[in-house]
């Protein structure tokens, strides 16, 4: 019963880091103006870079002309970016007032808000920019995400499924899709999304990471290790990958290995590390 509570907690958590890794991403690739950003990420130095300059020269555009919907979009992207998630919300809100049937900057504000630890109102926002554009995939994929981590997943798997039928290409609505069948219990589920996500993008690593919890869960330890090392051969600092393929190491009496692989995700992951010590003591 011990073991299976630290699985409980960790999968907790590892639902927690899943849905931040969606917002970042999502972060990315809704650039205002700017689809598709994520294919070519610049660096974190450029990146700051980039967004002061939007920050100025959108500060220049709204000095000369006050009612630049756009320009505030704009900064208020960027200010989030860099941190500033009141001068965010502020600049957001200031644009839903010029043109409030622009489901853009209600959606840009509701991942502030969510981001601000608000998730009702962030709810409320998406809301409202689904009303005003009921294609808005991006809406439904982070509303179906905060509506699961706020408990009401199968609302959430609702969203996440929407946004499949509108962009049935999309690798991130199929991996949080999945992530939401793992949460609610249906790992055969987890399982067939993250495989379709993979099948859309190979490269991406929380995808593996996904479908390895769900066949440590379902028993599938070698599986689970396969894919824990695939998802470790793209993102090599990732804690939870260790995490599990160590408990599946550990499963198959391999314990060598997987004390390395709990030690080596207790490094990564020092906020985690009581309930790795717990593994390792039993």
């Amino acid at each position: 019963m011990a073991g299976q509570d630290r699985d409980v907690r960790w999968r907790q958590k590892f639902h927690r880091h899943h849905a931040l890794l969606v917002r970042a991403l999502l972060a990315l690739s809704i650039v205002p103006g700017v689809q598709g950003s994520c294919a070519s990420v610049p660096s974190p130095e450029e990146r700051t870079a980039s967004l002061n300059r939007t920050i100025k020269e959108t500060s220049r555009t709204i000095a000369k002309n006050p009612v630049n919907e756009r320009a505030y979009v704009l900064r208020g992207y960027a200010k989030g970016e860099l941190g500033d998630l009141q001068g965010a919300v502020e600049d957001h809100t200031r644009a839903i007032m010029l043109n409030p049937l622009d489901p853009e900057p209600l959606y840009q504000r509701g991942v502030i808000n969510i981001r601000r630890g608000h998730p009702e109102d962030g709810i409320l926002d998406l809301s409202r920019a689904i009303r005003l554009d009921p294609q808005f995939q991006e809406a439904y994929l982070s509303r179906g995400v905060v509506k699961c981590e706020t408990g009401a997943c199968a609302d959430g798997l609702k969203d996440l499924t929407r946004a499949i039928q509108i962009n049935p290409r999309d690798s991130m609505a199929f991996m949080s899709r999945g992530w939401v069948r793992g949460v609610m219990g249906d790992y055969e589920g987890e399982i067939e999304d993250n495989t379709r996500a993979i099948q859309l993008n190979p490269n991406l690593a929380e995808a593996y990471a996904n479908r390895a919890v769900a066949k440590y869960q379902t028993g599938d330890f070698m599986g689970a290790i396969h894919d824990s090392t695939l998802a470790l051969s793209l993102q090599p600092e990732m804690g939870v990958g260790y995490y599990y393929r160590g408990l599946a190491y550990l499963a198959i009496n391999m314990a060598e290995e997987g004390r390395r692989d709990l030690k080596r995700a207790r490094e990564l992951s020092p906020q985690l590390a009581d309930d790795i010590g717990q593994v390792l003591q039993d």
